[in-house]
């Protein structure tokens, strides 16, 4: 049932008389890797039925959390009745990251690797390429983009576009890499009216074993070996903290064990 007028007005005063004793983080300023503790101590009018989160996650009106936020970050605590919510209060736990070092993989450096990768996998395959694999490395990811012509025996030869979207992640400081999207298209000139069985299914059997089987996975494996490669060269007293995609680089922070 919708709220009515009287139910938010009750709702507007519960909220208005609802008050925030302790909210506090401590401390205030943590180093990467290190841990803040919440506090909060909420005093809610009886019979309110008001339900408190932290951050969109429920909590009780007492209670601590120990976070481990990954960069600056700010938690609010919002109480809710009915349609109405409110801002309690609010705490921000700043990360340091001064002592930091950055450790990055420029774009040229994957994308002369990933060609070399590809054109010696599809080499004595079906499939040849129309232009040479494409690498953009961006806040969104990094795209790869395939080119190809798959030779189809006694049939005409469609264009294959492949491309691919991967995600870098730091998971419990070590690297992660995985496909954001996904897609192939095949492209049959215009003048084809028609696919026969044989080369359809001849087609599907290519990409799935060239293409879905060996190399997607391969993309991944070599990304994954470069970026290592590379983090190898941190010195013993730093660890990974977080590795972004950012403009014409794979970037790399890393901070302080102690």
């Amino acid at each position: 049932m919708p709220a009515t007028e009287e139910m938010i007005d009750n709702a507007v005063e519960c909220l208005n008389k609802t008050v925030v004793k302790l909210f506090t983080a401590t401390p205030t300023t943590v180093r990467p890797g290190h841990a803040s503790t919440l506090k909060w101590n909420v005093m809610v009018p009886d019979d309110c039925g008001i339900k408190l989160f932290l951050n969109n996650s429920p909590i009780s009106a007492t209670g601590t959390r120990n976070i481990e936020p990954a960069s600056s970050t700010s938690y609010r605590l919002t109480g809710k009745m009915t349609t109405v919510q409110r801002t309690l209060g609010s705490v921000t736990v700043n990360v340091d990251t001064s002592q930091c070092l950055v450790q990055s993989v420029d774009e040229d450096t994957v994308r002369q690797m990933l060609r070399r990768v590809i054109e010696a996998e599809l080499a004595g395959s079906p499939l040849s390429q129309r232009s040479r694999t494409g690498v953009e490395i961006n806040r969104n990811g990094m795209a790869v983009k395939l080119r190809l012509r798959v030779a189809v025996p006694n049939f005409f030869d469609p264009d294959l576009n492949v491309n691919m979207v991967i995600a870098v992640r730091a998971v419990n400081h070590k690297v992660v890499v995985s496909y954001r999207s996904y897609s192939n298209d095949l492209d049959w000139p215009s003048w084809i009216s028609g696919i026969t069985l044989g080369a359809s299914k001849f087609i599907e059997e290519v990409i799935e074993s060239r293409i879905e089987q060996k190399v997607k996975p391969l993309i991944l494996q070599k990304l994954q070996e470069q970026i290592d490669s590379f983090l190898r060269l941190i010195p013993s007293t730093h660890r990974l903290h977080s590795i972004t995609t950012e403009a014409d680089e794979i970037r790399g922070l890393v901070c302080p064990t102690a």
